[in-house]
């Protein structure tokens, strides 16, 4: 929520300054179609909002790092004074309405020369997510090949995973030229249609499989993101154990990845093609045009006054 202005709330009712994915949420009705006003909301409201959810029992405790040992104890006694209940009833997620249009352009400005294409699948929901991270890695490999080095499209291809709601989303993304927008579109239907009949690559799936687990092992993390980690996987720690990601990762068969492959990329997807209403070329004679149109209303503005 928040204070915004008419300019932004007008963006935001055109369907204009957003992604491509957050787009697609508010076409399917996974997000908001606008912000969150905080006018009509009231300090009893607020109050309300905070004693209903800021109790300890909502609370998790995660440190990480050479901290003062006396710290936990602190923020124990503080936190743990406050009256605990019950939480409210949480409410439940949109689902998807799938109203969504299958192909759409979307105009981020007036003038310019690049563009941005967005291939969107809904995940599957009991898609495993070790599975996922190997198969968005190896798509980020196999769009880097094709597009990149094999056709020279685009220079930095890449994938993103976003979440709406309960729905998880999956991108194929590129940056490219709008004269190359085509040839992107080709590309694209062209690996995708290959996955689906043949499946993955066997060498490029076991190559970065090994990479990503390398990766894992071999990489430091700084505590922010070693805290950002534990939250995330709250939900699998057991016996006070946070799970294995490598080993999780080296259990993902080629089989189990092919299958996960098919079942995210059967169907058509969702087509968001972001690039400006007019290429650069079209500047000059926009305006030479507009030149000319004010002149003659100049000259006949001139003419009546002398008559």
């Amino acid at each position: 929520g928040g204070h915004y202005s008419h300019l932004q709330r007008w963006l935001d009712r055109e369907n204009l300054g957003r992604g491509a994915m957050d787009q697609l949420a508010v076409e399917l009705g996974l997000a908001c179609s606008q912000r969150a006003p905080l006018a009509p909301l009231g300090a009893e409201q607020l109050e309300r909002l905070r004693s209903d959810w800021y109790v300890p029992g909502n609370m998790t405790l995660i440190l990480v790092g050479d901290l003062d040992p006396r710290l936990p104890a602190y923020l124990t006694r503080t936190f743990g004074t406050l009256e605990d209940h019950e939480l409210p009833e949480r409410r439940e997620l949109p689902a998807a309405n799938g109203h969504a249009e299958a192909r759409r352009t979307l105009i981020t400005r007036p003038f310019g020369e690049g563009a941005m294409l967005h291939w969107i699948y809904p995940e599957p929901d009991d898609a495993d997510p070790d599975a996922m991270v190997l198969l968005q890695a190896y798509m980020n490999d196999a769009l880097y090949a094709d597009l990149r080095v094999r056709r020279g499209l685009t220079y930095g291809p890449s994938t993103d995973r976003q979440v709406f709601a309960n729905q998880g989303f999956f991108s194929l993304d590129a940056d490219v030229e709008r004269s190359d927008l085509p040839a992107t579109e080709a590309a694209l239907r062209e690996l995708l249609d290959g996955i689906r009949q043949h499946g993955l690559d066997p060498g490029r799936f076991k190559r970065v499989q090994f990479a990503e687990r390398a990766r894992l092992a071999w990489s430091t993390q700084g505590n922010a993101a070693l805290a950002d980690y534990y939250w995330g996987s709250l939900a699998d720690y057991e016996d006070g154990h946070f799970p294995n990601e490598e080993r999780r990762l080296a259990k993902v068969s080629l089989q189990q990845a092919n299958a996960l492959a098919k079942r995210l990329f059967d169907g058509e997807g969702y087509l968001r093609i972001e690039k400006p209403l007019f290429d650069d070329d079209m500047l000059y004679p926009l305006l030479l045009a507009a030149g000319l149109l004010a002149s003659g209303l100049l000259w006949f503005g001139l003419r009546r006054r002398r008559a």
